[in-house]
């Protein structure tokens, strides 16, 4: 999203919430991660994600 471009949002992140780790990534993984943390992906491996707009993603 070209409106995000230099915009340092894993710096600002991890100032507001000091010791707690920040990794920024695209929307498939994101997705793919949630969906295996909380969603319908619990527990299961391995657990897949896809993202029709974007790519696919495994988590």
């Amino acid at each position: 999203m070209g409106g995000w471009r230099g915009f340092p949002l894993r710096g600002r992140l991890a100032a507001r919430f000091p010791g707690v780790p920040v990794r920024i990534h695209n929307d498939a993984v994101c997705l793919a991660v949630a969906e295996h943390w909380c969603g319908a992906g619990r527990g299961a491996r391995p657990c897949w994600g896809w993202s029709c707009r974007r790519a696919s993603a495994a988590g």
